[in-house]
């Protein structure tokens, strides 16, 4: 198991996924990046291939320019006027599919009109356009209405974060802000008609745009996940110097960025189900899987596998795991450990060392072990391995432990085993339902901690150091 940040690549389910990162892939017209630099275009980065859509300027005096946010390069649209274009709308989701669209940036001013930030134009609902000025309720048009984002206005500090998404069965939108966990809803048809081209910052049709730092902008096809979503506006918050502040309480990640499991773990998975880990899941790491699915480690953890496990360790451990093997466990160490640990298979263990240790632990084997040594190890630590030599009944252990030579020499050693383990259980039993030594009179020169039952007076009395006390 090896951890990375996640970044919007990992969604699943989308396509067309584009993504416009401030600090990336950004040109300015004297090729620097220094605070007021003016920016002439940036190429939006497409993790799954092909032609990515270009933004440029509109024309020489409506230019953005490079700014900061958190410590972060911004493209800064420092006035109502300042512009970015997208030639051709069809570089962004459009027509009768599903479809989502995503923004984070950060609002510069206070206004009492709605101002732009970014959207393109159409008829009959294909539009999609975001109005954020401080103080205000965040806005999305949708052709020629539109609804509010939410009830939460744009805040003077932090960052702002609006996701949405069409869903064009029941032709409706949802969208929220800052990661609140309601989505507002707004039913209208998007289709494919197109009559303008897309706009980052200033809409020249109306000639008002909102003068704000621009984070990140994602778009694509289909329909992200609820994880896909939060994780998406953690790596925002995130990736962009906020760091969670302006995310909803509550918000998964509010507190730390999305990570996810890139799978590396030494092992190969070779057709079958994919590994995994964590808390009641499943795990396979360090050694080669031919088919089926292992479950290996974690509590509560179930493990079947109906192949070959071939080389190196395979270690089954944590509270209350269960095993279940029908394939040949074929060498090295074969080890089963921990709390209440069961292990079943069906199959032989051919070499090297089968050990079996921990508290409670139980192993059952119904095939020959070959060779090396059998070890058995723990607090009431039982193994059983039919068939076994006759053991008078007499001395029989009442748990039923039967062993059988491995080297063939003096086959009567198992009866004394057996006898000397069922003296020992024996022992124990006793020892359980009476765990004080019982005297009639109190031991003659203690030691300070030392206990006894007196069966005279009938009561547990313990040395203190000094005298006798009842306990």
């Amino acid at each position: 198991m090896a951890l990375r940040p996640w970044v919007p690549a990992d969604m699943v389910g989308v396509t067309g996924l584009e993504i416009v990162d401030a600090t990336k892939s950004v040109t300015t017209a004297d090729g620097t990046f220094v605070s007021g630099s003016i920016v002439t275009g940036i190429t939006a980065q497409r993790p799954s291939g092909g032609t990515a859509t270009s933004i440029v300027s509109f024309r020489d005096d409506y230019r953005p320019v490079i700014g900061a946010v958190n410590g972060k390069q911004t493209i800064f649209f420092d006035t109502a006027t300042r512009q970015l274009d997208i030639p051709t709308k069809t570089n962004l989701p459009n027509g009768t599919g599903d479809k989502f669209w995503f923004e984070c940036v950060k609002v510069a001013e206070t206004r009492t009109d709605d101002r732009y930030t970014w959207g393109y134009g159409g008829s009959n609902g294909s539009a999609v356009s975001y109005k954020l000025r401080q103080g205000g309720v965040p806005y999305c048009d949708i052709g020629s209405v539109g609804y509010s984002v939410g009830s939460t206005s744009v805040a003077a500090t932090g960052i702002s974060i609006i996701s949405e998404y069409y869903t064009a069965t029941d032709t409706t939108s949802r969208a929220r802000y800052n990661g609140n966990s309601a989505w507002t809803s707004y039913v209208r048809s998007r289709n494919s008609a197109t009559s303008n081209t897309a706009h980052f910052g200033n809409w020249p049709l109306y000639g008002n745009g909102s003068s704000h730092h621009l984070l990140r902008r994602v778009w694509g096809y289909g329909t992200p996940t609820s994880d896909d979503w939060a994780r998406l506006e953690g790596w925002a918050s995130w990736d962009s110097g906020d760091n969670g502040a302006s995310l909803v309480a509550g918000h998964p990640y509010a507190t730390a960025a999305p990570t996810i499991d890139d799978g590396a773990g030494g092992g190969t998975t070779v057709t079958g189900t994919a590994s995994m880990a964590g808390t009641g899941t499943m795990a396979a790491t360090g050694v080669t899987m031919a088919s089926a699915s292992a479950a290996m480690m974690g509590t509560g953890a179930i493990a079947a596998s109906g192949a070959t496990i071939a080389a190196g360790t395979a270690a089954l451990s944590g509270a209350g795991a269960l095993a279940a093997m029908g394939g040949s466990l074929v060498s090295r160490a074969v080890a089963l450990a921990g709390t209440s640990t069961f292990a079943a298979s069906s199959m032989a263990v051919a070499s090297r060392i089968v050990s079996f240790a921990g508290s409670s632990a139980l192993a059952v084997i119904s095939r020959r072990t070959a060779s090396a040594t059998a070890a058995m190890s723990g607090t009431s630590t039982f193994a059983a391995k039919p068939p076994a030599p006759p053991v008078d009944p007499a001395e029989e252990a009442t748990i039923g432990m039967q062993l059988v030579p491995v080297d063939g020499k003096r086959t009567d050693w198992p009866r004394l085993v057996a006898n000397a383990v069922n003296a020992l259980i024996k022992e124990y039993r006793v020892r359980v339902t009476n765990p004080f030594m019982q005297l009639d009179t109190a031991p003659f020169q203690p030691t300070e901690g030392q206990t006894y039952y007196d069966t005279t007076l009938h009561q547990v009395r313990v040395w203190n150091g000094t005298t006798w006390v009842a306990l």
